[in-house]
This record gives structure tokens, C-alpha cells and sequence, in this order.
């Protein structure tokens, strides 16, 4: 992984690797065993953010490559108990279908055809806004989730209705039904002062005690990259708005006001912008206990052009090579001083995640292009989506996946197993540790042969697997991690499709 921190340690003459761990690992993991809060415990890292695994998507969907993705915490009501309740509505262009979300598996060998598919809830239906005559310059948004807001008695999905060619700003947000035998799009509306080029793409749900505190209640997060067009952007860009504020809903066309989060103008480039290529499709607000991060990922490349690219069988447009997957993590606390109009909006992510090793598709080819094209975020368990729409590396079948993250963190692991009505209970002493630790699991089914033990490192890799029986699981047995670095790993039992996990602090 490629992070960017600007951190500074005590000089010492201790190893480095102890340096680190006794600066970074060792407070971290005090936080969140024994409820220590370190210097930065306010803000979500990287670090906290534990790789699931992937799916795929129904056979109905592979050719195609979905534009965005928004999770329904109401969908999927009789699924199994494993722990990943509620659906994904896939976004197409003018069409909006449902899928159950399974439980994630991590491919060692990132084959596509080893990920379990999620199944098909509510097939793709239409929702062309009443009296709306599409061109050929619309574009695939995004659509966010939102519980009943303000004289609404029921939930929505969001949606934004962006066009490639912005020469004239027209109605770009709207909203439909949960249910998609009769979703009842609503007309659409304008986001007031900004241009459709930086604000008609991405949304999030704003968490409400921060939108009441900094903008007034709006807690509908919006915006977009869009190179050109007169967007005066040359970086990822977030507004705060709260249609639901004017009208139920805002008449065809109304200008709905909006406040400025984020936004890099030509004169204040973001320091990394690469050109024209560039872009940002996912935007997310994390919050996790006292933890918190605003996320925005998408794709920067090392060269970019308009033009054509015959090699990689592009026609003309926008062209990039060799380009990265980020996930930029900014603070709310920033956020909110650009807000009250404190600090200018080219704010800096104070940190920086390069995601590449986790994509299917391969991030060493000269043609890669971030294939990131959206993401929703289940916060009541502390699970992130991200959609890989083109997982392959050709044009004729996209393969669309959805990879899972899970955020680190006590309370939300209870959560992402409360649907087990056991008590699982799963301890190792000592931890940290150097290099023995004694593992205990209690409350597994004693008939139950197909439990599945393993140690993992933070970017989900197998780092060893047991074969333990009940009895040797319930006295307690032995890992030895003499062979390998310090660092922090997490231990896995999977019972019934459920997953718990444990912290393990190696300290040498």
C-alpha cells in the first residue's frame, strides 16, 4: 500500500520497526481494545479499514458495467443471517435494479468466476423523471439513500442525473420509491450557484449532528469531477444541500441552495491533479464511534492528453496512462471551517490510500484506468462498497464486482454479528505478544465440522490457517508467529456463513 502520512515520532535508537509500532500500531490498538483515545483518534486512517473480500454481480449484469451503486439498509428483508443485511440498487443508465449482497470472499488469485453472486430482488425498471426527453449525453450518477426528511413519510433514493456536454446548466437531482414496482421518479431540480459539472454525480448521506451544527441541517452530500465545461475544477468537489427543504418535491427546475465543502478551482489546483484525466466517482461520510472521515476515491494518471489512443483502443476524448486508484480520507472538522467560510475549499487529504492491489483488474497495464465507479457505505454495521464496474481487461464483458471494507472497531463488529442469536466469545493472552499467543474460542457449535479458522493481515491476505477441533478450540490452542513481522493481524472464525474476528498485536 502507498500512504501518505506527515506523523513525526521521538528519536530514539530503537529499530525503526519498533519505532513504528510503539508511534502508530501499539496506540491504535489500545484505542480499541481498552478505549485509550490517541492524538488522533478523532479521525478515521487507512489503517482502520480491514479488506472483506468481493462479489459479483447476476448474470443479468456481467456484460454491462453498473455506474454507481447505493446501499438500502430496508432491502433484502428474508436474506440469510451472515451478516450483511439489506440490498445495493444498481444504477444504469435510466434504470435502477435490486441485488441482495452476500458475503464477501477474498480471491488470493482475484478469479472472477470464485466470487460469490449476489441474486437478483427487484429487476431493472425505468425511472425517466415524468416529461424527461433523454439525448444521447446523459450519463450514469449515483443514487444515495436517505431515511424520510423533513414533510416526507417515507425513505428515498436520491438520484443525480449528470450529462457528458454541460454547456447549459438544466435540472440535475431527483429522488424516487423504495419500491421499484412503482419507484414514482420525481421531477428534477438544480443545485443553485454551482455548475452541474461539479455537482451533479457523487452523494452521501452527512451524518445529522454535523449537519446541524455546520450547515443548517442539509444532510445530502453532493458532487463531481468534470474536467472542461466550465467547472473551474481541477479536483474532486462536495456541496451540502436539503432539497426536501423546498418542496416535497422541489418544483421542476427550482434552484436548491447549497453550501460549499470542497472545491479546487484552476487558480488552487488540487497538488496532486494530474489533467484532464482525472477523476473522482465515489464520495462517502464515515463515522465509527468517535472516529470519523470523509472519503473520496477515484483515479489520477502519470500522463495525460485529449485525443485518441490507438493503443489501448480508445476513440477520442480525455486519455490517461498509467494511472492510480486513490482514496483521499478528509476531515470533518475542515469540512466544517470551509462551512462557516474559515478556511478557503482546496483543503489537502490529510491522508492518501492507494488501492490498486486490491482491483481486479490489472494495475500494472499501460491502458489501467481507475475502474472505480461508485460505492455506498452501510454505517450502522461499518461496511464500505466500492464498485469495480470493468473488472476485466477487455470492453465486450465488463464483470462488474463490488468489493467490501470493514471499519475496525468494537462496537461495529458486535453489530455485524448480532444476527447470530450465540454468544461467541474469542480471546488470546497475551496480546500484544512476542511470539506465542494462546487462543481461546468459546460458544461455536460442538456438531459443526465446517468451521473455518485463519490468521489474515490487514489487506485480507491468508496468512495461516488452523485445523482445530471443539475441544482444542474451547482449552485453548497455539499460535506461533516467530516467522513473521511485527505488525498488527487479524484472526478469523467462520461458522454458518458468519464471520467474527479478533485483534492480534505482534510486537518483536
Amino acid at each position: 500500500m502507498r500512504l501518505y502520512y506527515t506523523l513525526d515520532c521521538p528519536e530514539k535508537k530503537t529499530p525503526l520497526h519498533k519505532i513504528l509500532l510503539v508511534c502508530f500500531v501499539l496506540p491504535w490498538f489500545l484505542c480499541m481494545t481498552i478505549g485509550v483515545v490517541s492524538i488522533h483518534a478523532e479521525l478515521l486512517y487507512p489503517r482502520d479499514l480491514v479488506y472483506k473480500g468481493a462479489f459479483r454481480m447476476p448474470r443479468l449484469w456481467a456484460a454491462l458495467r453498473i455506474g454507481a451503486v447505493g446501499y438500502c439498509p430496508k432491502g433484502d428483508s428474508n436474506g440469510p443471517n451472515d451478516g450483511y443485511p439489506g440490498s445495493l440498487y444498481l444504477y444504469q443508465q435510466y434504470a435502477v435494479g435490486e441485488v441482495s449482497i452476500p458475503a464477501p470472499v477474498i480471491s488470493a488469485t482475484k478469479c472472477f468466476d470464485s466470487l460469490p453472486v449476489a441474486s437478483v430482488t427487484a429487476l431493472p425498471v425505468n425511472i425517466l423523471p415524468p416529461g424527461y426527453t433523454p439525448t444521447d449525453q446523459e450519463r450514469v450518477g449515483d443514487v444515495c439513500y436517505l431515511p424520510a426528511q423533513g414533510s416526507q413519510n417515507k425513505a428515498k433514493m436520491h438520484i443525480t442525473w449528470p450529462k457528458y456536454w454541460e454547456y447549459n446548466d438544466g435540472p440535475s437531482h431527483g429522488w424516487f420509491d423504495l419500491d421499484l414496482s412503482n419507484p414514482a421518479p420525481t421531477s428534477l431540480w438544480n443545485i443553485a450557484n454551482f455548475p452541474n459539472t461539479r455537482t451533479a454525480g457523487y452523494m452521501c448521506e452527512i451524518p445529522s449532528d454535523w449537519a446541524d451544527s455546520n450547515v443548517q441541517g442539509m444532510n445530502l452530500a453532493t458532487g463531481r469531477y468534470r474536467w472542461g465545461q466550465g467547472s473551474d475544477s481541477r479536483g474532486p468537489n462536495l456541496y451540502a444541500c436539503a432539497p426536501w427543504a423546498w418542496g416535497n418535491p422541489p418544483s421542476f427546475d427550482a434552484d436548491v441552495p447549497a453550501v460549499e465543502l470542497l472545491h479546487y478551482p484552476e487558480s488552487n489546483a488540487w497538488p496532486s491533479y494530474s489533467g484532464i484525466s482525472a477523476g473522482w466517482s465515489m464520495a462517502e461520510w464515515l463515522t465509527a464511534g468517535h472516529k470519523t472521515a470523509v472519503i473520496i476515491a477515484g483515479g489520477n494518471c502519470d500522463s495525460t492528453w485529449y485525443g485518441t489512443d490507438p493503443e489501448c483502443g480508445r476513440t477520442q476524448g480525455p486519455q490517461g496512462r498509467r494511472c492510480k486508484t486513490e482514496i483521499l480520507f478528509y476531515s470533518p472538522e475542515d469540512l466544517a471551517s470551509v462551512a462557516k467560510k474559515e478556511k478557503a475549499p482546496n483543503l489537502a487529504p490529510y491522508a492518501i490510500w492507494d488501492v490498486r492491489d486490491f482491483l481486479f483488474t490489472n494495475p500494472d497495464a499501460i491502458c489501467f484506468q481507475s475502474p472505480i465507479d461508485g460505492g455506498s457505505y452501510d454505517r450502522e454495521r461499518g461496511l464500505v462498497y466500492i464498485l469495480e464496474g470493468k473488472s476485466n481487461d477487455g470492453w465486450d464483458n465488463k464483470k462488474p464486482i463490488v468489493h467490501v471494507f470493514s471499519i475496525m472497531d468494537p462496537a461495529l463488529s458486535e453489530k455485524r454479528n448480532d444476527n447470530n442469536t450465540r454468544s461467541i466469545s474469542i480471546t488470546a493472552f497475551p496480546n500484544p505478544f512476542n511470539p506465542l499467543t494462546v487462543i481461546k474460542i468459546q460458544g461455536l457449535d460442538v456438531n459443526d465440522p465446517d468451521i473455518e479458522l485463519g490468521v489474515y493481515n490487514t489487506r485480507g491476505k491468508l496468512i495461516q490457517q488452523f485445523i482445530a477441533g471443539f475441544s482444542q478450540r474451547t482449552a485453548g490452542f497455539v499460535w506461533n508467529a516467530r516467522d513473521l513481522a511485527s505488525g498488527l493481524y487479524l484472526l478469523r472464525v467462520k461458522e454458518q456463513k458468519v464471520i467474527y474476528e479478533k485483534s492480534l498485536l505482534l510486537i518483536k
